[in-house]
């Protein structure tokens, strides 16, 4: 097997980010809820308003999966700045190339954010959003003790296709 090397993003990964997110919204368009056509046509300047808070890691943290120096995967949080919810990360982005699934790179990816979080006190509560026609990625979260707790009816529609959006949640840091 690969060595499958996990770091943090920073300004370096900016063209690794934005190849994966565009390649993530090509390839698998039911995985996300926005699509190729609404992020592949947008500025330079949109694309680091919207990467470079996930490299600066105050509010948003990325991080990259590599295998022999290719930017495999990635994974996404956002920490949630209001007062009554700065106990909440929200998980976004989570991604690994059609050709590197099935070698442990979404589990290294989720396994490396988790432990990294985790050392986050104030961090009770991590949320993420999952179509439920990806059942590869609620198997995954699952796996990592992520329960389903809330379905959103009809929430997106792809190819003129409706699909629910299931909430997904896990306590850590000692808050079940």
């Amino acid at each position: 097997m690969q060595d499958i090397l996990i770091h943090e993003a920073s300004d370096r990964n900016f063209s690794d980010i934005k190849f994966l997110m565009l390649t993530g919204l090509s390839e698998d368009p039911h995985a996300f809820s926005v699509s190729f056509d609404e992020y592949n046509y947008n500025s330079e300047g949109w694309w680091h308003s919207y990467i470079d808070p996930f490299t600066i890691g105050y509010s948003q943290k990325m991080l990259i999966a590599e295998i022999e120096s290719e930017a495999v995967g990635m994974i996404g949080v956002i920490f949630d700045s209001k007062k009554r919810k700065e106990h909440i990360a929200s998980i976004v982005w989570l991604y690994v190339l059609p050709k590197f699934r099935g070698l442990g790179v979404g589990k290294a990816l989720m396994q490396s954010l988790l432990e990294q979080i985790q050392t986050d006190s104030k961090i009770l509560k991590l949320s993420l959003l999952v179509n439920e026609s990806q059942t590869s990625a609620i198997n995954l979260y699952e796996s990592f003790g992520f329960t389903e707790s809330g379905r959103m009816k009809k929430e997106l529609k792809i190819d003129d296709q409706f699909y629910d959006v299931l909430i997904m949640e896990k306590l850590i840091n000692g808050a079940a």
